[in-house]
């Protein structure tokens, strides 16, 4: 059985109740809740205190009502109940007359019986049910058309705007009709009609695939405002025969994109200057990557950064894109005297932008090179400590192409020109520095080392004079001391000359490098330093022979300070495609369980060394046995080879 019916009776007499209740109870579909009111004021009272499903209504109520009294006053008080009038009358005028007022059915009272009633209240409840479901519905959807933030247009087969929502006011700006019976083309923007067409076309050769496609549209007031659309093609359905399409106003979310792309290609492209500030100190290679990136964020014809020099000229540092004109440029076309030039002298004066919007219009344009076609400029002042150093110009042939917005923009691009230029001053002086630091370090070699060793040949070639007629052993011993410094000097001077073109250690063989340093050392202390040489001399990487040298150079230095060894031997063997260097010395050793003293870091640094050419190292010694060191090139893997050292 059904839900239960909730019926109200308004009739003025209460056998008609008795009957209706007698007819509805014989109901073997549905269960009848039956109510009765016998006035029109009742009823009202009943019928907003209550919920009923249906009503049944006398005609001849009485008094002054009738049931088209009855009906109109529902309708004015807004009371929405389902109406069957019942009526004695068989009158057809009264049946049309209810039914315009409003009432469902009408049944006459003589010809009701229970079968009759009962199919006529469920079936005009049910209606009335159904009814009331699509007018909410579309009630909804009248709201979410008027009130919604998306545009509905309906065009006709020839693209003719038939229908749009009241939304169009809002959104638009137009009055509600004042599109209708104009094609939508007219208020597409011209750029964007290909894309209309595409749209249009598409619908009509794919009909079951609707198309999203995006095009701007004008508004009352002229703007250009970006929608998103999807079409759908409901030409040949009955009751519609439309195209209809629902689109979305898309302007702020494009807005916010382009912004973020901006936003973007801005930190991409500092991000890819800081980089290259990191990652080279060429100056030019800076300048032309601050020029080059620039494309992504200021579209422009050509750009150029200036520097002013000492006496108030600019030049060049860098320029591009001067080959899209006819004119033939070179880095004399950039010479102006910065504070006589108009332009050049405002940004000067003001540290601030300029954007000249028209040269053509703007009088103090430099007319030079009437070839060229710039007809809008942008400037930005580069500034270090308050002052203008150099500018960053930018050139278009459109008129009125920059805005403030590039301004902005720009002087990120200023600032890392700063950077740049701060740090090409920094690589210059610390260039010069490290000059004069290797020209002191040079001459503190020549007088500790060779000046010492030919002191000390001078005096003993002087000694030597006075024993010509000497036939003792002290005159050869003389001649053989004086020999050995001679040789000592000259290997010290060599070594120098190395230091001061290090190309030269890489191109020098490794035997002989080593020779200098044993020679020198011999000279210049009391220690006896002997090399040996075995196999065959192989041909190193650059990289691996420097730091072979270098070991060596380190390890003897150390035995030198450290080691009060009486002498030193090393023996340098090649052993097909790999190295050993072994140098033993008899000095005092070390332990390397004892704690060695602060800023002693000589042994790091010879492991780094080996490490970074892959070769291992390791250390023998012991307190008054001296201290072994053995290096393999390449390092055998072997965690042995790799033990504590002893430092500088």
């Amino acid at each position: 059985m059904q839900d239960e019916i909730r019926v109200l009776l308004i009739d003025d007499q209460q056998q008609q109740f008795y009957l209706v209740e007698g007819y509805l109870k014989q109901s073997k579909t549905v269960a009848f809740a039956l109510d009765w009111v016998s006035t029109f004021e009742d009823a009202i009272v009943q019928i907003q205190q209550n919920p009923y499903d249906i009503c049944l209504l006398d005609y001849e109520l009485g008094g002054d009502y009738n049931g088209i009294d009855i009906l109109r006053a529902f309708r004015e008080r807004d009371i929405a109940v389902p109406v069957i009038v019942l009526t004695s009358y068989s009158s057809h005028d009264i049946d049309i007359a209810v039914m315009t007022e409003g009432a469902v059915d009408f049944i006459d009272k003589t010809m009701v019986n229970a079968h009759l009633l009962d199919r006529a209240i469920r079936y005009n409840v049910q209606q009335f049910r159904h009814t009331e479901v699509l007018k909410q519905s579309e009630i909804r959807f009248r709201a979410m058309v008027e009130k919604g933030s998306d545009l509905i247009i309906q065009l006709d087969g020839n693209g003719t705007i038939i229908y749009n929502s009241p939304s169009i006011t809002r959104i638009l700006g137009y009055p509600e009709e004042a599109m209708l019976q104009h094609p939508l083309s007219d208020y597409v923007h011209d750029e964007d009609l290909p894309t209309l067409a595409q749209m249009l076309n598409q619908l009509t050769t794919v009909p079951q695939d609707p198309p999203v496609a995006s095009y701007r549209i004008r508004s009352y007031t002229g703007e250009w405002r970006w929608f998103e659309s999807v079409a759908t093609n409901l030409l040949r359905v009955n009751g519609v025969g439309a195209i209809i399409i629902n689109a979305r106003d898309i302007t702020e979310s494009r807005r916010l994109f382009r912004q973020e792309q901006e936003q973007r290609a801005i930190a991409e492209a500092l991000l890819d200057i800081s980089n290259v500030l990191n990652s080279t100190l060429n100056f030019d290679d800076v300048l032309f990557r601050i020029l080059e990136n620039l494309d992504q964020v200021v579209p422009h014809l050509s750009a150029n950064l200036m520097l002013i020099d000492s006496n108030g000229q600019t030049y060049a540092a860098s320029y591009r894109g001067y080959d899209h004109y006819p004119a033939t440029f070179s880095p004399d076309d950039f010479i102006f005297d910065a504070y006589r030039t108009p332009t050049l002298k405002q940004m000067i004066d003001t540290c601030e932008p300029l954007i000249v919007y028209n040269t053509l219009n703007y009088p103090n344009w430099d007319t030079r090179n009437t070839n060229i076609l710039i007809r809008s400029y942008i400037g930005i002042p580069i500034i270090e400590e308050g002052q203008v150093i150099g500018f960053i110009n930018l050139d278009s042939d459109v008129p009125d192409h920059f805005t403030e917005k590039h301004a902005e923009n720009l002087q990120l691009f200023a600032n890392q020109a700063v950077i740049a230029i701060r740090n090409a001053r920094a690589f210059e002086q610390g260039q010069e520095l490290a000059a004069i630091e290797e020209r002191q370090r040079l001459a503190r070699e020549l007088h500790d080392a060779v000046s010492q060793t030919l002191f000390s040949a001078s005096v003993i070639a002087d000694s030597l004079t006075r024993l010509v007629d000497d036939p003792s052993q002290k005159l050869h011993m003389g001649l053989e001391k004086l020999t050995e410094l001679n040789r000592s000097a000259l290997a010290e001077m060599r070594a120098l000359l190395v230091e001061l073109r290090p190309q030269a250690i890489v191109s020098m063989p490794l035997p002989e490098l080593l020779r200098n340093l044993a020679n020198g050392m011999r000279g210049r202390t009391s220690i006896a330093v002997e090399l040996d040489v075995i196999g065959n001399p192989i041909t190193l990487e650059p990289e691996i022979h420097l730091q072979f040298y270098r070991l060596a150079q380190e390890i003897l230095t150390n035995a030198h300070k450290h080691s009060k060894a009486q002498s030193i031997q090393m023996e340098l063997r090649y052993l097909g495609n790999s190295i050993d260097l072994a140098i033993a010395d008899d000095g005092v050793g070390f332990d390397f369980d004892e704690t060695l003293p602060p800023g002693h870091h000589g042994i790091n640094i010879m492991q780094e060394r080996a490490l970074k050419i892959g070769a291992s190292i390791s250390i023998e010694s012991a307190p008054g046995e001296g201290t072994y060191i053995h290096i393999k090139w390449p390092a055998e893997l072997a965690k042995a080879d790799l033990i504590k050292g002893y430092s500088t």
